[in-house]
């Protein structure tokens, strides 16, 4: 009955927290952006400068060229005459390869990112905000006294780290080489840039939260194996137990991690591939740069205990060994040094699917 409950509250815990995040990812600032009129392509076209205006309606009216000239003659392919005049059909095919490699080549000088549709940030804050809250829960069963100068301190870094290539972006200088025109941009749409920097702010928030939750955790076990350094063999066995415990806690962790930032990071490196908008690079590194932060300071604690467990065991071990032992200890104390509380094989799966997770973004981006 009591597993029931638990189980039941887990599964509502996840329920809100995915409408939380759609709620705040999407709902609310697509309201606001549709009533402030800055939400479809219409809106931020309307919003370019006229010189960028007149290159987005130039390459438009190109690409539209192109596929009415290849449209007209798909539909000459139908005439049975033309079919039967093999030099005919053969310009024809020549013509529609050569309007194919055309159409190719040809990028467009402005992109447009409306609020909807064909806007890939429309699941970036739902997905950031899921994983980051789903997060809050480990590590499970710890509670900790907040302290706020550390938290205000942490958020302000974060803050700065995660913002200042978009502030820099949405400046004069930012524009240089600029092919993205989105309607979170500062000039394209204040509100739109305002809408952005909350929701984001929200996401650090919860991030900071998060790290000095893991912060407060790893000096907790450093304190606690300080203060506690038994050899026995009951207690090394606990250990152990512990120890599998926290690599299962750092496994799920690092998953509800990888969701708050995978397609963060993958955002930023498919834009820059895509756009060839190379003012979003250093946007990119410093999330992937935080990614990787946070992954080490939640990481810090397995760290520690895989340390002190091995600390603890080899110092059990050299004591055992300078007292006569009966064959029945002796025996035991085999198939102590044979316990693996983390096989190998789960260290190395884990690590190998961690670290593509982590290049999954770049990779997927650029090959």
């Amino acid at each position: 009955m009591k597993l029931f409950q638990e189980m039941q509250n887990i599964i509502l815990k996840v329920i809100s927290t995915i409408i939380v995040s759609i709620l705040l990812g999407v709902f609310i600032p697509g309201i606001v952006m549709h009533y402030n009129h800055s939400f479809s392509e219409e809106d931020v076209v309307s919003k370019l400068k006229p010189n960028n205006k007149k290159q987005y309606e130039l390459y438009k009216q190109v690409n539209y060229q192109i596929a009415n000239r290849r449209d007209s003659l798909l539909s000459n392919l139908k005439d049975s005459a033309i079919l039967e005049n093999h030099a005919c059909l053969d310009s024809i095919i020549t013509e529609i390869s050569n309007l194919d490699e055309l159409h190719n080549k040809i990028h467009s000088p402005i992109i447009i990112a409306p609020f909807y549709p064909r806007n890939k940030v429309l699941i970036l804050f739902p997905l950031a905000y899921l994983g980051s809250m789903l997060l809050l829960l480990f590590p499970l069963n710890f509670r900790f006294k907040l302290k706020r100068s550390m938290y205000v301190l942490i958020l302000f870094l974060l803050i700065l780290m995660a913002r200042w290539p978009t502030w820099m972006r949405n400046t004069s200088l930012g524009n240089i080489d600029r092919h993205v025109f989105s309607v979170n941009n500062y000039d394209i749409s204040r509100l739109g840039f305002f809408v952005q920097e909350v929701q984001v702010l929200i996401y650090l928030v919860i991030l900071t939260y998060i790290v000095c939750k893991w912060f407060s955790y790893t000096n907790h076990l450093i304190a606690r194996f300080k203060s506690r350094y038994i050899l026995s063999e009951s207690y090394i066995m606990s250990v152990y137990d512990q120890l599998r415990k926290r690599y299962m806690e750092w496994q799920l962790a690092s998953f509800f991690l990888a969701l708050a930032f995978g397609y963060y990071t993958y955002y930023f490196w498919s834009t820059i591939s895509e756009s060839h908008d190379y003012r979003y690079l250093p946007q990119a590194i410093m999330t992937h740069i935080l990614w990787g932060l946070l992954w080490l300071i939640i990481s810090f604690p397995l760290i520690i205990s895989k340390h002190y467990q091995l600390r603890l065991r080899t110092n059990y071990l050299q004591r055992a060994a300078g007292n006569s032992l009966t064959p029945e200890q002796t025996i035991r104390i085999k198939e102590i040094l044979s316990i693996d509380p983390i096989s190998s094989q789960n260290q190395v799966i884990s690590t190998l699917i961690g670290g593509i997770t982590f290049l999954f973004p770049l990779i997927k981006s650029f090959f």
